[in-house]
């Protein structure tokens, strides 16, 4: 799903249930004045636009939920599974990537020591236990993550795009992700919580 902000696309996120959407945290900066949740809509298939009532952050690192007014109902979009384990090194995942078209990219779990060498140059970027460095595409023009897209093993949802794009052409790139199944436990409370 597409998130806009004043009728512009600002990030992606993923249905995990009939009214929450998941996605970077880093989709709403920090500010002393927030915008009201009124300000931010989310586009499903076939461009339906759909209202969010509540935007729900800082309850788990790295990552936030919008909540919609009404439970989304759309022959095209439904929920997606969550990581039911956790992931290791080497795993087989697919990459989505939304940025421009969307588009995917069959790869694996590498050592967050590369992301480390990926985002250097980025010094708001931290990287912690709670993330997955997937191996992301060595040309530029291939690499094209944003904030918010999903990480899926075995089709379900086992991580959230952190930052956004970090890449160079010809290196080893390294694209961060938060990882659902750490925060599995606080999603399925909160899926509980706001079930239609």
């Amino acid at each position: 799903m597409r998130i806009l902000y004043e009728n512009k696309v600002i990030c992606s996120g993923a249905l995990i249930s009939t009214r929450l959407v998941l996605t970077s945290a880093l989709c709403f900066p920090r500010t002393l004045r927030q915008p009201p949740p009124r300000s931010y809509k989310l586009q499903a298939s076939r461009s339906r636009i759909y209202s969010v009532a509540n935007l729900i952050t800082g309850a788990i690192e790295d990552m936030a939920l919008l909540l919609l007014h009404a439970p989304l109902e759309d022959p095209f979009v439904h929920p997606i599974d969550l990581c039911e384990s956790p992931l290791r090194r080497n795993d087989n995942v697919t990459m989505y990537m939304s940025q421009q078209h969307l588009r995917f990219l069959r790869t694996k779990l590498i050592p967050n020591s590369n992301c480390k060498r990926s985002y250097a140059q980025d010094e708001n970027a931290f990287i912690t236990q709670t993330m997955l460095c997937a191996l992301n595409s060595n040309r530029l023009v291939d690499c094209q993550t944003a904030k918010g897209d999903v990480l899926l093993h075995q089709d379900r949802l086992c991580g959230v795009d952190i930052y956004g794009q970090h890449c160079s052409d010809g290196g080893v790139n390294g694209e961060l992700y938060a990882d659902v199944f750490k925060a599995r436990t606080e999603l399925m409370h909160l899926i509980e919580r706001y079930s239609n």
